[in-house]
């Protein structure tokens, strides 16, 4: 469920402000909203920081991996431990800029010759006038053969030219070519320098590189004071008090009175105004903590006056992964590597993160042994264990299409039946309750529609006609025009409106129903996948007669093949398994995904 909160605002001594904060961050309760922009110098000063501290983190990271040099430490504080990474990349930065200056130069003396621009003076003093072109090499054939040019080099396309005259004025018609101010010596010596110097700042940026833990407990220092600074900034102030407004948790306002009690602070407790203000904090159920994740994932979170339906989205998304994956082998392979994730970063992915991908894994396996689905293997299914797990009507390669599709309508049908029993929970005693129970009636109905419009009746067959649906779904939408809209004095209006949406509202249900049909279709997808890469792997090592030539080149396509069919996979739950809960489900039950996550003013760590 969703944590009930209450609007606070708390008022404190201007010359008490800071000591409150502190003792307010200590308690680590209050969802602080700032009452005027916080900007300040501070703000601006601590921003700039955390950003120079990003900056100098992403520099070193680039250079984790490579072997450190045995003595890396540095006795310099964290903030002239970022200034000196972030002088290095730049001057490193700068220093690849003249880099590629000089050895452009080197480029041109090798085209040309170890000449500059004071030889060419020189020669001139004398009489002798160089002057140097590039051309495509039709051009210099068709040159008079009487004219002072000089072939001086050549490449697939161009010619490099040299005139040599005494006539100071002739010249080509080409943009003439100038030589560098530089002597070759002078350019090869300084780019050796540059490239020292860059490998010297290297060297320095991979010893440093030993101390991004400092630099990022530094990171996470500053935005705690960043933290502070913006709730100290964003406060209001009339005369000689302060006073911030935030949301607390209904459990937590006798700590906050004690609290206040202790600090001298006025306070002022009231029932939220405005749903769309008050942040969102799940209760710490089991369910909650574990579509957490996904909710992080998608970036979304339930309104604060939005239902929780984390045990509703937990089971159905279970149900969804196991059809649309459907084997139990597969199942198997994400359970090994979400047990192999577990190890590996338990200390740094939250544990409910590899419960939920447990869950999701052993939901897998156990529709696969269900199906006789085994890396999609047909012959598997006559195992003798496996057989006796298989349930025949479900089995995978029987001829029971309509009836997986039917179970999927099923499964759709009772989720978005769910959304409205939940909304007329919500609703409970009042004339839209009755809506809602009309809404169930037709989605229910949909189900028998769907059956008798997608799969010909093969399901139901005569035992539900069109004349009980067509009384179903009228009754249920008698309620619905009556009641969805209804409000005291406005009975016509309400009707009215409801009128104009109810027709398109009906069959948008039954083409919600419909679309869960995407659940046999990725299963059925993913089953020919795997049936097309098994035979792929087959025909291609009955051609090869070496028998372990045969088995590696089976092992190969089988390997790469049921890959890459995992990977697709994985693709498949986010654009069809989280669509279902997010849009379809989420339609019915009226959730809009408009909540913000509850982000108490409170110390973040230790320091």
């Amino acid at each position: 469920m969703i944590v009930d909160m209450k609007e606070v605002t708390i008022f404190v001594a201007a010359n008490n402000r800071d000591a409150a904060l502190e003792e307010l961050r200590e308690l680590g309760i209050l969802h602080v909203e700032n009452i005027q922009p916080p900007e300040s110098r501070q703000v601006s000063g601590l921003e700039e920081k955390i950003r120079q501290a990003n900056s100098a983190l992403h520099i070193l990271s680039d250079l984790e991996d490579q072997e450190q040099p045995e003595e890396s430490s540095f006795d310099i504080d964290d903030e002239e431990l970022v200034d000196k990474v972030l002088d290095l990349q730049k001057e490193k930065l700068d220093l690849q800029d003249q880099l590629k200056q000089k050895r452009e130069l080197l480029e041109w003396y090798d085209t040309w010759g170890k000449i500059h621009s004071e030889d060419l003076r020189t020669l001139e003093r004398r009489g002798v006038y160089v002057r140097l072109y590039k051309a495509g090499k039709s051009y210099y054939e068709d040159l008079p053969a009487d004219l002072p040019v000089y072939k001086v080099n050549e490449s697939a396309s161009r010619v490099y030219l040299a005139l040599v005259t005494e006539d100071k004025d002739q010249e080509l018609d080409l943009k003439e070519e100038k030589p560098p101010d530089s002597e070759f010596n002078v350019v090869e010596g300084e780019y050796k320098q540059i490239q020292e110097r860059i490998e010297g700042i290297k060297s320095e940026l991979l010893k440093l590189s030993s101390s991004i833990e400092k630099i990022e407990v530094y990171r996470k220092k500053l935005q705690e004071e960043l933290e502070f600074a913006r709730v100290r900034s964003g406060m209001g102030a009339d005369t000689e008090i302060s006073y911030l407004r935030g949301f607390c948790p209904v459990e937590e306002l006798d700590s906050l009175k004690e609290a206040a009690a202790s600090g001298g602070w006025g306070y002022l407790i009231k029932d939220p105004e405005d749903p769309r203000e008050v942040p969102t904090l799940l209760s710490d159920s089991l369910f909650s903590r574990l579509v957490d994740p996904i909710y992080q994932f998608m970036g979304t979170l339930p309104g604060y006056d939005e239902f929780d339906v984390s045990t509703a989205f937990l089971a159905f998304f279970a149900v969804f992964v196991a059809l649309i994956v459907g084997d139990a082998a597969y199942g198997l392979i994400y359970l090994g590597l979400t047990a192999f994730a577990h190890k590996k970063f338990s200390d740094k992915v939250p544990g409910e993160t590899f419960t939920l991908f447990y869950i999701l894994s052993i939901s897998t396996v156990i529709w696969g042994l269900l199906t006789g689905t085994i890396f999609g293997v047909e012959q598997l299914q006559e195992v003798p264990v496996l057989r006796s797990i298989i349930v025949e009507p479900i089995r995978t390669f029987a001829d029971n299409d309509s009836l997986l599709m039917f179970i999927t309508f099923a499964i759709g049908c009772a989720q978005l039946m769910l959304g409205h029993l939940m909304q007329l929970i919500k609703a409970l005693f009042k004339p839209q309750a009755l809506a809602e129970a009309g809404w169930i009636v037709i989605v229910g109905s949909m189900l028998f529609v769907s059956d008798e419009l997608v799969l010909g009746g093969e399901m139901v067959g005569d035992y539900v006609t069109y004349g009980h649906l067509g009384t179903a779904i009228g009754s249920g939408g008698i309620l619905v025009l009556l009641f969805e809209n209804f409000k005291p004095g406005e009975f016509w209006s309400g009707i009215a409106f409801t009128l104009g949406n109810l027709p398109m509202d009906i069959i948008s249900a039954f083409a919600d129903i419909v679309s869960y049909i995407r659940l046999f279709a990725v299963g059925l997808a993913t089953v020919v996948i795997m049936e097309s890469f098994n035979e792929i792997a087959m025909e291609a090592a009955g051609g090869v007669e070496n028998i372990i030539a045969a088995i590696i080149i089976a092992a190969v396509i089988l390997v790469l093949g049921h890959g890459l069919n995992l990977i697709l996979c994985l693709m498949s739950i986010v654009v069809h398994g989280i669509r279902l809960n997010m849009l379809e489900f989420s339609n019915h039950v009226g959730m809009q995904w408009t909540g913000s996550r509850y982000n108490p003013f409170a110390k973040k760590s230790d320091m």
